[in-house]
């Protein structure tokens, strides 16, 4: 549980700390300094509730029935409509997660089509390679992820 002081906060002062996390995280060339610096100064309740977050908006984009939501991240059904209500209010996230998801469509449909040309059981192929990849595209289509 996030422990939140109750004393609030002056909204000028609160813009510059948001400018400061932004600088912090936004400057980052790759992963690992990214992580470094998020693994640094959020603790791990924190980022596991910010990750489900991001989580959450994502597959609602990627329409993911709720159910399914539900089992693969550990929600509620209360947190997959606030999201959802979020999306519908919040047109900025919805155009952000759509680019994310229309990149994501097009790498997926690669995979795809490799695994279509080259299926399991195909000669000159790695089949365990195969098997893997055509695993991985029926748990994304079942899952979201």
């Amino acid at each position: 549980m996030v422990n939140l002081s109750k004393k609030k906060l002056d909204e000028d002062v609160l813009n510059k700390l948001f400018v400061l996390l932004f600088s912090l995280i936004a400057k980052k060339r790759d992963i690992d300094e990214f992580m470094n610096v998020f693994v640094g100064f959020i603790s791990l309740p924190e980022r596991i509730m910010i990750v489900k977050r991001i989580g959450i908006i994502y597959l609602l984009i990627k329409k993911v029935q709720k159910d399914s939501i539900e089992k693969v991240l550990g929600v509620s059904r209360v947190t997959i409509n606030k999201f959802e209500l979020l999306l519908e209010t919040n047109s900025e996230i919805l155009t952000m997660f759509r680019e994310l998801v229309k990149k994501e469509f097009v790498s997926n449909l690669l995979d795809e089509i490799i695994s279509f040309i080259y299926p399991p059981g195909t000669y000159g192929i790695d089949w365990r390679a195969a098997w893997e990849r055509k695993k991985r595209i029926e748990k994304r289509k079942r899952t979201g992820m």
